[in-house]
């Protein structure tokens, strides 16, 4: 390096280090660490003249002498700097005590005037850095004179627009309200952020991160060249690469096998400038130490739900397992699976063994049930699509079922009445006191777990014994079959339409019609013949598929914006299209030009959806 550059960085530090000092020296700056709530967050200026920061770095652009600090600090006159050899940049202080200005070395020497229009390069720089990727405001050069309170977290966006993010995600994503209780937390968001009863920050985080996917305040630089990256980075999973195999390793195109490393860098590298993947990185960082001292682990587990949802639709696949793992594991010891008298066994009483607290508040005691049937039916949701065993297992849950969405938090509602996984006939009856969509869409997934658990010990259990024969000859599989259609023609003639009379339609809803379907698929494509007219499978899963293709016909004639379904759906569609799929090329060998054109028709139909909600 030659001894100019040495010399300009050399003049660029002391020149940072003296704003440094100057700030320091403000006692205006000092006393904001003792700012008062989020009502007063934009500080007042300083009622010290004599140290006004502005007035100083004013009183040094207009004269040749130099301005003395309190400590004994010069700052050297304006026209003994050459500001034409270099430009400050204040990006490298992440000081969030240093608000958005014009550039203060145009500033110092003069050449910016109190209502010029601020550097945007530099704006951009700064506002990137102290609010983590967000565009939301841009300041005026007043801005100056006014300071951030020094305890609001420096990784969260300005209040207004944490606010609005909160105000999004409660709006928009489908199940926002089963995790958190929206009137306590609005108001515990209304707590100075030092408070106890301030939301733990990964909580705070991982709603960033999934608003941020609904919001028009924040656009994200994480779109991604589909074409370029193969289906190895794109499901950010190195297992789904090992049947490749790259002849030409100069085609971009062409899918390369990766260490998870290498993959999950690359994924984030393409991510690292978005503002929701950036408070996702800050959500799973956070959540350990919490976790290590028992701290919140409620608000652990809610922050560990929300983000899945987020990992999901963003197609980051092994965070996704990584979470949703996490928010299994947590389960059990707050024994949300459990409820007291169902209990285990112990000469200790059940509030003992369990981490949650003895006599939860009812809004609490409700909260706790959503956050674990979401957790079971994201288990369920989210695995339908692979061959891996599930983890929370049927027979190990006495939980109540929610309550409707209208009598949270359920204190009025009778525990003699309400039904749990156990009560008899209780996938099949459901009594409208106690039941809404949330509640069917429980049940869906409790019939789609019972099928991928069959299909996952089949062989095992039937197999191994030497009993070896048609699994569709089977008791346990009829049964299973039979219960799923049971389940579809006992679903309340008020719950059978997820869009109502006046077009509003129900995400929730939408799931628990979806997925018995998929269920049925799930169940029958394994022995499916596709080519024998006479194979009574074949025709299940066709007639499941065309059933979901019907659900997509009526959304699809609304204008409702599919980004705001549960994301879940696409693994519908995408079973539905996989199967007729597999018509599809029967016909065409069969030269059958009517259900050809039929099936192009619908698989198509099936495409512009999965596209269209990938695109929102």
């Amino acid at each position: 390096m030659d001894a100019a550059k040495i010399e300009e960085l050399e003049a660029k530090i002391a020149t940072l280090t003296a704003k440094l000092t100057l700030y320091e020296t403000i006692p205006s700056v000092r006393s904001s660490y003792n700012a008062p709530p989020m009502q007063n967050l934009a500080a007042v200026p300083s009622q010290d003249s004599s140290l006004d920061g502005l007035s100083m770095l004013n009183a040094s652009s207009q004269g040749s002498q130099p301005v003395s600090l309190p400590n004994g600090i010069n700052i050297p006159p304006a026209d003994s700097f050459d500001m034409t050899a270099f430009q400050l940049d204040l990006t490298s202080l992440s000081n969030p005590l240093l608000p958005a200005t014009p550039s203060l070395s145009a500033m110092i020497a003069g050449t910016v005037s109190a209502t010029a229009a601020p550097d945007l390069d530099f704006m951009e720089k700064f506002e990137r850095v102290r609010r983590g990727g967000s565009a939301f405001h841009s300041p005026s050069p007043s801005d100056f004179t006014q300071l951030i309170d020094m305890s609001w977290p420096v990784r969260f966006p300005q209040p207004e627009l944490l606010h609005h993010l909160v105000d999004t995600f409660f709006a928009c994503v489908p199940h926002a309200k089963r995790v958190l209780h929206r009137p306590t937390f609005m108001n515990q968001l209304l707590k100075h952020p030092n408070s106890a009863d301030f939301p733990a920050h990964v909580v705070l985080h991982a709603i960033c991160a999934t608003a941020s996917l609904y919001s028009p305040l924040v656009t994200d630089s994480n779109e991604r060249d589909m074409c370029n990256i193969g289906p190895d980075t794109l499901f950010n999973s190195a297992i789904a690469t090992r049947r490749w195999n790259i002849k030409d390793p100069s085609d971009l195109r062409a899918p390369r096998p990766h260490t998870y490393a290498n993959v999950n860098g690359k994924t984030k590298s393409m991510e690292q400038n978005g503002f929701g993947s950036k408070h996702a990185d800050w959500c799973m960082d956070g959540w350990l130490e919490p976790a290590r001292t028992g701290k919140r682990i409620v608000q652990l587990l809610q922050s560990q739900l929300i983000i899945t949802w987020y990992f999901h639709s963003v197609g980051r696949t092994v965070d996704l397992w990584v979470s949703l793992g996490g928010c299994i594991r947590m389960i059990t010891p707050l024994g949300l699976s459990a409820m007291d008298p169902w209990g285990p066994l112990s000469r200790q009483p059940y509030h003992t063994l369990v981490l949650t607290p003895e006599a939860p508040m009812p809004e609490q005691m409700e909260i706790f049930r959503n956050l674990f049937w979401l957790t079971y039916t994201n288990e369920r949701v989210l695995t339908a699509g692979t061959v891996w065993p599930l983890v929370m297992q049927d027979d190990d849950i006495s939980q109540l079922f929610p309550v409707r969405a209208k009598d949270f938090p359920g204190a009025s509602i009778p525990i003699e009445i309400r039904q749990r996984l156990t009560t008899s006939k209780s996938l099949s009856t459901h009594p409208p006191e106690i039941t809404d969509s949330f509640t069917l869409y429980i049940k869906a997934c409790i019939h789609l777990g019972k099928v991928k658990t069959f299909n996952g010990r089949f062989k095992l259990k039937y197999e191994s014994a030497g009993n070896v024969g048609d699994p569709r000859e089977t008791t346990e599989f009829q049964m299973l079959d039979s219960a799923i259609q049971r389940f579809k023609i006992s679903i309340p003639k008020n719950l059978c339409e997820f869009i109502s009379i006046d077009g509003k339609v129900d995400p929730t809803l939408h799931m628990a019609l979806l997925l018995p379907n998929v269920a049925t698929i799930l169940l029958h494509d394994p022995h499916a013949n596709i080519e024998s007219p006479d194979c009574t499978s074949a025709e299940r899963i066709l007639t499941a598929a065309r059933a979901i293709l019907d659900d997509v016909y009526k959304l699809a004639a609304t204008s409702f914006d599919l980004l705001l379904l549960d994301h879940a759906c696409s693994l519908g569609w995408s079973i539905c299209a996989t199967t007729l799929m597999r018509f599809l090329r029967v016909k065409i060998l069969a030269g059958d030009q009517a259900e050809t054109s039929r099936l192009c028709a619908e698989i198509q139909v099936a495409r512009f959806m999965l596209g269209n909600l990938g695109e929102r």
